[in-house]
């Protein structure tokens, strides 16, 4: 935050890390943020969409929308127009948005309301599509996340963790365990 001097980004991706793995939404979006804009990080969309898949796990508002964002424009992981209908409808669950609803949609696309973002994206879609991810929204219940976030199928579909999945309630099944110390601000372990 810029109140009273000029921001340390560096610090701040460093403190909202240490939140993030104790399972802070709050600060798992932020750090996704961080991440998306390159600001005391290293730009990694990916990053920024692991994060923000964590945060709206637990039913963040701000990451639900983020990475229905990330799934809309495919940053961070494969285009996906359900995935992003089902987490902007998610995001659209918060008190922000229900008030915007009142609010003249061209408004509302404009200042990022996932309500109504959603809505736009839906005239692109298949009728299917929209009633799968009205099932997946439906069907949702958050989860609490901790420790570092999950990791995608990658574009070449390769996998080195279990990816996002719509239902909270799914548990992937364990490839391997083991243990590791982080040696790098960056995340490396060994």
């Amino acid at each position: 935050d810029d109140n009273g001097g000029s921001p340390n980004y560096t610090q701040a991706a460093q403190l909202l890390r240490r939140a993030a793995e104790l399972g802070d939404a709050e600060a798992q979006n932020a750090l996704g943020e961080l991440y998306q804009s390159g600001r005391g990080v290293s730009k990694d969309f990916e990053m920024a969409a692991r994060y923000f898949a964590q945060s709206a796990q637990q039913g963040g508002e701000d990451g639900a929308k983020n990475i229905g964002l990330a799934f809309a424009r495919g940053h961070g992981v494969e285009q996906n127009q359900v995935q992003a209908y089902f987490w902007l409808s998610i995001g659209a669950l918060g008190t922000g948005s229900q008030f915007l609803s009142q609010v003249d949609t061209r408004i509302t696309e404009q200042i990022g309301d996932p309500a109504a973002i959603r809505d736009k994206l839906a005239q692109s879609m298949k009728g299917e599509e929209v009633a799968e991810a009205q099932r997946l929204a439906r069907e949702w219940r958050p989860s609490y996340q901790v420790g570092t976030p999950p990791v995608f199928a990658s574009r070449s579909g390769t996998r080195s963790a279990p990816g996002i999945t719509a239902r909270a309630d799914v548990m992937p099944n364990k490839e391997a365990t083991g243990t590791a110390f982080v040696v790098s601000a960056e995340g490396h372990a060994l």
